[in-house]
Formats: structure tokens, C-alpha cells, sequence
């Protein structure tokens, strides 16, 4: 510390140069090694993962838990998820919405090919049954909703109207 009050410190004008003791004070505080930041914030970053040591789960209960704590932190701090949990809500929201799109455009597709209202409409209400084939295996095997899943639910969503085309 000594080392560092010595050291001579002059202006560019050429004046006379001062040691920087004399013109700060220089002290030992603790600081953090790593400084995260997010959107220009500084932030804590807590990693967190599962017990059981499997991958994350729709819906993510257990991050759900962690979002109900922002209430108990300081004012001006924020609880905010990011990384898998996020990522995995994004996908599985745009898979929903995919699902919900396939019935509407095969609906209308077979409105088309059918050139009825009420026909396409008995043909598009099978397809809850399918549906209830998909969860209920789901429930049977332990497994929530995997993206396998949803895609299959797509696929069929677009197979009863092509074995009504035939």
C-alpha cells in the first residue's frame, strides 16, 4: 500500500509532480472478483438445477416458486428468470400456438376440398379424442408435455384430413 501512495504523479502541463497519497486516499475494500451485469444493471446470478439431477419440466414448477419470492426483496431489486426456464416457455407457448394453428388451417383446408361448413367441422371433432390419446399416454408413462409430444399432435392434426381426402 505504501508502494502505491508513492507513486509520483505529474500533469501534462510539466508542473511539479505529487505522489498519489497526497492526492487520493488509497485503501483496501472487498469487492466481488466477477461483476455480472444485465441490461446494464448489476445483477447476482444464482445457478440453480434440479435434485434429481433430470432436465427441466413443463410447466416449470419449480421456477414458479422462485418468481412468488419477488415480493420479499428489497425495494429497487428484482427477481427475473432467464436461461433454460425461459427458453423452454418461449418453445412450448409457440408450440401451442402452432397446435392451434394446424386446427384452423386444416379446418379450412377441408372446408375447400369438402365445399361444406358442417362436414369439415364432424371431421375436426375427432380430433379431441386424439388429443385425449396424447395426454392420457403422457400421464400413463410419468412424462409431461415433451416437445415429441406436441409435434405428434400437430402430425395429427394434418393425418385425419388427408385419410379424408383418399
Amino acid at each position: 500500500m505504501s508502494g502505491l501512495q508513492n507513486i509520483p504523479v505529474s500533469a501534462s502541463a510539466g508542473s511539479g509532480s505529487q505522489l498519489l497519497g497526497g492526492l487520493s486516499t488509497v485503501q483496501r475494500t472487498p469487492s466481488n472478483a466477477v461483476a455480472s451485469h444485465y441490461n446494464v444493471r448489476p445483477v447476482i446470478d444464482i445457478y440453480a438445477t434440479r435434485k434429481d439431477g433430470t432436465s427441466a419440466e413443463w410447466p416449470p414448477t419449480s421456477a414458479r416458486s422462485y418468481r412468488d419470492t419477488a415480493h420479499d426483496v428489497p425495494n429497487g431489486a428484482s427477481v427475473a428468470l432467464r436461461g433454460q426456464v425461459t427458453t423452454m416457455t418461449d418453445a412450448y407457448q409457440q408450440l401451442f400456438a402452432g397446435l392451434a394453428f394446424a386446427i384452423v388451417l386444416i379446418y379450412l383446408l377441408i372446408v375447400v376440398n369438402f365445399q361444406s361448413w358442417l362436414d369439415p367441422f364432424v371431421i375436426v371433432m375427432a380430433l379431441p379424442s386424439a388429443l385425449a390419446g396424447i395426454v392420457w399416454m403422457l400421464f400413463a408413462t410419468g412424462r409431461r408435455s415433451p416437445v415429441p409430444a406436441l409435434t405428434g399432435a400437430i402430425m395429427c392434426m394434418v393425418s385425419p384430413p388427408q385419410t379424408a381426402f383418399w
